[in-house]
């Protein structure tokens, strides 16, 4: 099922330097620039949704990724006010790792949102224990729901799982309120035999060519004007 989605708090602050020069200055200085800007249909003809540059702690948005709450609704506390927010982006260097910008939604707690949260295993399956290798193709699932009932994780439960059995997107007991556009034939988890594994691996290493080349790093002029 999956429990609801934890609120987490955060403090944010508005930023008045743009520009890639300017973002890279705040990085040394410990903070990750960002955004927050709003979604859905306005409800009133006369209110302003500006989009609001801001800075955050780059340990917040850490401690936001190692405690997996990236999918959670957020308080974000700004210019006296909190917000309800999603985080709908964050930028990561590809060669250290250093987070580079982070964009959040503001939302409302009765808007219906689309979002991509985790899929978890519970239990041991029995398969496992037959000589079987337990299988997770699908790790992430996109769902769509009220702010307010948005689950932090889907769990799954592989309990029941034998060599050759399987659960896909059809099977999963999503809580209520809570739907997928996921096709439901998508393969979540299986149980497969020893020996198809193995065909598989090697199946995959006589294909792979040359060894995978870590890109360039990305480009910062994403924070322009951001």
């Amino acid at each position: 099922m999956g429990g609801q989605t934890a609120v987490e708090q955060v403090t944010l602050n508005r930023r008045s330097e743009l520009g890639s020069t300017a973002c890279r200055r705040l990085r040394r200085r410990g903070l990750v620039p960002g955004i927050i800007y709003w979604g859905g249909k306005l409800e009133d003809p006369d209110e302003q949704r500006e989009t609001i540059p801001v800075v955050v702690a780059r340990e917040t948005v850490e401690d936001l990724i190692r405690h997996e709450h990236t999918h959670a609704v957020l308080k974000a506390a700004l210019d006296g006010q909190v917000l309800n927010v999603l985080i709908r982006e964050i930028q990561i260097d590809p060669v250290d790792d250093a987070i580079l910008h982070v964009d959040f939604q503001a939302v409302k707690m009765s808007e219906v949102v689309t979002v991509t949260v985790p899929i978890v295993l519970h239990g041991t399956a029995p398969g496992t224990l037959e000589g079987g290798v337990l299988m997770q193709p699908l790790r992430e699932l996109e769902i769509e729901a009220r702010v307010d009932a948005l689950p932090e994780e889907i769990e799954v439960s592989v309990n029941e799982l034998h060599i050759g059995d399987q659960i896909t997107v059809g099977d999963l007991q999503l809580p209520d309120g809570v739907t997928t556009p996921v096709s439901p034939d998508e393969l979540v988890v299986q149980v497969e035999a020893p020996t198809e594994v193995a065909e598989e691996e090697l199946e995959a290493a006589e294909q792979t060519g040359e060894p995978e080349v870590v890109g360039e790093k990305k480009e910062e002029d994403q924070d322009e004007g951001k």
